[in-house]
Formats: structure tokens, sequence, C-alpha cells
């Protein structure tokens, strides 16, 4: 069920912008499945999009502390810092 959480978050997300209801799925994920490298990402784009940038930091730190290769991940949080 993580996986639709998950889903569910980034759809709120990219449809409606709710960043409160988005990020409750998404947490709800991680809940479920913590080393899901995935949903970390997700909710760092989101926070990324927010302007939430330590938060989004964190996100793909995350994500690349499960899987060290996720280029997906380590893309961002290079673009990220190099801002």
């Amino acid at each position: 069920h993580s996986d639709a959480h998950a889903l569910l978050g980034r759809s709120i997300y990219e449809r409606d912008k709710d960043l409160i209801s988005a990020e409750a799925e998404l947490r709800m994920a991680l809940e479920l499945a913590p080393k899901n490298k995935w949903t970390h990402y997700h909710l760092g784009r989101i926070y990324e999009q927010e302007g939430q940038r330590e938060q989004a930091e964190q996100m793909y730190a995350g994500a690349l502390a499960i899987d060290p290769d996720f280029a997906a991940a380590k893309k961002q949080l290079e673009a990220l810092r190099a801002r």
C-alpha cells in the first residue's frame, strides 16, 4: 500500500499543488516502506518546487543513502547544491 500512498501524494501535488495533503500521503508511504528511494526522491522534488531547499536536500540524501547509485537523486542534489 505504500506505493498507493506515494502515487496519491504525487498526483495531489501535480493536480492541486496541495503541499499539505501531498506531503501527508508521501510521509505515510515512507512510514510503510522507509527504504523506498523513489518516495524520498518524489518528496524531495515537491520540496524543491516549493522552495524548501533544506528539506529537498534531506530527501535526496535519504534516497542516496538507500541507493548510492540512484542517478536521478544524485542529479537533483547536485543541481540543488549548485544554485
